[in-house]
């Protein structure tokens, strides 16, 4: 009877352990954060800008109210600087002559990491900028590149990210992700 017993607390305990230690493990991570340098992180950031084959690209309607939609973001070097195109008559144009400010968000492809930069806008429709910074993938959408589009540059104010795999993690109350600003 007595071996019955002990037994049992031992598969108790044993079950117990099996469940809490994971748990542990899971929190330690959102506790003991891992801290970068601005060039680790940046380089992480980078990474998982690099890695997303779209962005969420927000702009502000006449009402301020913010306006989404998902674009083919060219990233030609290692300052966050980012281009996109655009037909000329989009919604966005008016919307980026109105109010320049903009917010790009990046997914990593299994969903872990994300990049927000948050930034300025400008219009180019000069052939030579277009030539220089035009992705082939973009092509097939603009018949006339120097007549049917424009491209929109976005200057980096502020870069937030997350990156579990990293472990580069939000504060464990607010969630409010890490943080650097671009002068």
């Amino acid at each position: 009877m007595l071996n019955n017993c002990c037994t049992f607390k031992l598969n108790l305990l044993n079950d117990m352990i099996i469940r809490i230690v994971p748990f542990l493990i899971l929190v330690s991570q959102f506790v003991f954060s891992q801290e970068y340098s601005e060039t680790q992180f940046k380089k992480i950031s980078l990474d998982i800008v690099k890695e997303s084959n779209f962005c969420v690209f927000i702009t502000l309607d006449s009402l301020g109210n913010p306006q989404a939609r998902l674009m083919d973001p060219y990233i030609p070097n290692d300052d966050f600087v980012v281009y996109l195109v655009t037909n000329p008559l989009s919604r966005k144009v008016k919307q980026l002559e109105n109010d320049s400010r903009v917010v790009l968000n990046f997914q990593s492809i299994d969903g872990n990491s994300y990049v927000t930069i948050s930034g300025t806008s400008s219009l180019l429709n000069n052939p030579e900028h277009k030539k220089k910074y035009w992705k082939e993938s973009w092509t097939p959408h603009y018949k006339n590149i120097n007549k049917s589009s424009l491209l929109i540059k976005v200057v980096p104010k502020s870069l937030e990210m997350i990156s579990i795999p990293n472990n580069v993690l939000g504060d464990s109350i607010t969630w409010k992700p890490n943080k650097i600003d671009f002068n």
